[in-house]
């Protein structure tokens, strides 16, 4: 008989119909080499919303449905495969959701190459049914492979180590970008992406880093995280930025909005002769760009996805290192605690950012 789990359960209709708290399959470990966590920890990451909103059912086919989301994970490992060695029962571990084909028994020249965010087969997120994936954070347990399981301090709080996955995307952008000591930067966007854009580039040495937020609660927090300036987007950013750069333009400019917004062709305003753009939002419709003027500036515009291997070395184990020394952090982002069946009022909260000051709220069990 097939143990059951408690879980916020998706049925693939957009919400706030689609989901529901209730009991659901408990995943079992597929092969010898994989983890099962009980999930003490589980940001509600933007992707969520716009999943169950219906802005990317069509992304997810029918027979995925219902489903368990959530994949900014932490929690205790509860059973290990037999090839598992160097994990024990009751470690506190973070998961890096991306799993790649090479996970799979499979094996594509991206993943071979550790850049297993472009997977030629498709990229497998624990916690989102595009694919054939299992469960993720918003039930009690989740399976993910060994590779992408690491452990995590008792001096880190699981909610803290949660949203490694939102700092790893940000390291990832910042090892594309290359920033250097002296640049000065321009982050657009103070959500939980921006402000971490942010800490990583304060951790790189580039001190001088203006953040344009949405909201003044956001302004106030990215002050607080160590932006030189910040202004809100509702004033003249153009001018402000000239103010900063001494009239030159932003060495680096991160767009960390994507959506429906315009900040791509707004980051082409902003920055300098020879500058770069990093693109990391994940934009929802065509953008209009002035090409002419990206030629004649010759900027490069770097697109940012998701986060995998750089030089070898694992981009999301860099990112629980910047939590753990402390040059990033995440305790100042979390700003809601809820328990999975309280998921109505913790997806108001996410969704009425502005009246309830809103950063990242979290689900958490005992």
């Amino acid at each position: 008989m097939t143990e059951r789990m408690n879980a916020i359960i998706w049925d693939g209709t957009p919400y706030p119909g689609g989901l529901s708290y209730g009991a659901f399959d408990k995943p079992t470990l597929p092969e010898d080499n994989w983890v099962q966590i009980y999930n003490r920890a589980c940001g509600i990451c933007g992707s969520d919303m716009h999943a169950i909103l219906g802005r990317t059912r069509h992304l997810m086919p029918d027979k995925n449905f219902p489903a368990v989301i959530g994949h900014e994970i932490a929690g205790v490992v509860t059973a290990l495969g037999s090839a598992v060695t160097d994990l024990k029962l009751g470690d506190r571990v973070a998961i890096e959701p991306l799993h790649g084909c090479i996970d799979f028994g499979e094996s594509c020249m991206k993943c071979r190459a550790g850049l297993f965010q472009l997977c030629e087969s498709g990229l497998n997120v624990l916690g989102m049914p595009n694919k054939d994936m299992m469960p993720g954070g918003y039930g009690e347990f989740s399976c993910a492979h060994r590779s992408h399981v690491f452990k995590i301090p008792d001096s880190l709080s699981f909610a803290e180590a949660a949203i490694t996955d939102v700092l790893a995307v940000d390291v990832h952008a910042a090892n594309i970008g290359d920033p250097q000591i002296g640049m000065k930067a321009v982050v657009l966007g103070a959500g939980v992406i921006g402000l971490d854009m942010l800490q990583v580039l304060n951790a790189r040495g580039v001190s001088e880093v203006l953040v344009v937020a949405r909201h003044a609660f956001q302004a106030e927090k990215a002050r607080q995280l160590g932006a030189a300036r910040a202004v809100l987007t509702d004033q003249n950013v153009a001018l402000a930025v000239a103010d900063f750069t001494g009239g030159r333009g932003a060495d680096q400019v991160y767009e960390c909005v994507g959506g429906s917004a315009d900040t791509l062709a707004q980051a082409i305003e902003l920055c300098s002769i020879g500058g770069k753009i990093v693109m990391i939002g994940c934009a929802t419709q065509f953008a209009e760009l002035d090409i002419q003027t990206m030629l004649f500036k010759e900027i490069a515009l770097l697109p940012s996805n998701s986060y995998a291997l750089f030089k070898g070395v694992s981009e999301f184990a860099a990112a629980l290192s910047l939590i753990t020394s402390g040059k990033v952090k995440h305790k100042e982002l979390l700003t809601g605690s809820f328990a999975p069946s309280d998921y109505e009022k913790a997806l108001d909260n996410m969704l009425h950012k502005r009246k309830n000051n809103t950063i990242k709220p979290i689900f958490e069990r005992i």
